[in-house]
């Protein structure tokens, strides 16, 4: 009771320490969104599968994993079908002719026989 006001001081202090970490994080965050979208990201471009905005290069949707290297497309709903599918794996419809494929001497997956770099790991294919 002799120091009735120590206790808002050590409040104060308390807070004085976390106030560089709040501060850091909200800088970084405003440092996020205003940074402009990049050349390479054409505008209105987006992944097929999420919708989320993906670069006119990109192979895979940075943000679901979608494959964007499109090798056949299902008839019946229009899903990207991997080599040598059969059935897509979306509505069941039979997948159309069956193309001629490779599998990548790094990863083992199939891919198209012109392909140049594997679709699945990115190692170029012997």
């Amino acid at each position: 009771a002799a120091n009735p006001g120590a206790a808002g001081d050590s409040m104060g202090m308390g807070v004085g320490f976390m106030m560089p970490a709040l501060m850091a994080q909200a800088m970084q965050l405003a440092g996020q969104a205003s940074q402009a979208p990049q050349a390479s990201q054409a505008p209105g471009l987006q992944c097929p599968e999420c919708r989320q905005p993906i670069r006119q290069d990109d192979r895979f949707c940075p943000s679901c994993g979608h494959q964007l290297v499109v090798f056949e497309q299902c008839r019946g709903c229009g899903k990207n079908l991997a080599p040598g599918t059969r059935f897509c794996p979306r509505c069941g419809q039979q997948a159309g002719s069956a193309r001629e494929t490779v599998k990548c001497p790094s990863c083992g997956q199939e891919n198209l026989a012109s392909s140049t770099f594997c679709n699945h790991c990115g190692e170029r294919m012997a």
